[in-house]
């Protein structure tokens, strides 16, 4: 988010604490020292400034906020793991969602497909990758639906070779998890890891800024290496 946020891409980033995983990106962006916004002018003034606001779900959702103890008991995925990502306060026009099953892709697919009837400006991208990640991870072939297609996408078509699943491995805790995203945004990161950011960034800033998938990547990968991701995420949490 922060990579397609630095090429441009006005972004409102939905997300909480881990549940049902070690951690999510509330606890990484808590950690790294973001007071979330509460209100929508709080939410507006982020975008003014950086250019991307975190819409905590909890502050947004509250009734959902009740069940995090129970769903963090199970430790397995929920409906709420489902509901999440299409719940998104903003009501972004352009999305860019991962699932982790084929099942769910239909499903995402289906419903937005009935939002693009009633809102003729939505636009969306739905991705699995084969292997079982919900992101492009260049581990394996991954299958697209968008407002145009349904497609199955090879890692050459993001401007990559095919990496080795070990290669992502996250972090076994909250100061794993900090500790790596700050090397990569500092721009320490490795061919993988640019690779499987530039990928899944690119996806959304060619649809956002309407280009071809290869110049979107590139956008992305410039916005990482040049240091423009770190100077985003600094105007964030400054």
């Amino acid at each position: 988010a922060l990579t397609a946020a630095a090429a441009g891409v006005r972004i409102a980033k939905h997300g909480n604490y881990g549940v049902s995983s070690q951690c999510g990106s509330s606890n990484v962006l808590e950690a790294l020292g973001l007071k979330f916004p509460t209100t929508q002018s709080e939410v507006e003034a982020s975008l003014d400034k950086a250019g991307i606001a975190f819409l905590h779900a909890p502050y947004f959702h509250p009734a959902m906020k009740a069940f995090a103890p129970l769903r963090k008991g199970l430790g397995m995925k929920t409906f709420f793991n489902t509901l999440g990502p299409i719940v998104n306060p903003a009501r972004p026009q352009t999305k860019l969602l991962g699932v982790n099953s084929l099942a769910l892709l239909r499903l995402y697919g289906f419903l937005h497909e009935g939002d693009q009837d009633q809102n003729e400006h939505s636009n969306f991208a739905i991705v699995h990758s084969l292997d079982g990640y919900d992101e492009i991870s260049l581990t394996s072939p991954v299958r697209i639906i968008t407002k145009a297609k349904d497609c199955i996408l090879e890692p050459e078509d993001f401007l990559a070779t095919r990496i080795k699943p070990e290669e992502l491995v996250a972090g076994e805790s909250i100061a794993a998890n900090v500790s790596a995203f700050k090397r990569i945004i500092s721009g320490q990161a490795c061919l993988a890891e640019i690779s499987v950011i530039s990928a899944n960034a690119g996806m959304l800033i060619s649809l956002a800024q309407k280009v071809d998938l290869p110049t979107g990547i590139l956008r992305a990968r410039e916005a990482l290496l040049s240091g423009k991701a770190q100077n985003i995420l600094e105007k964030l949490i400054g």
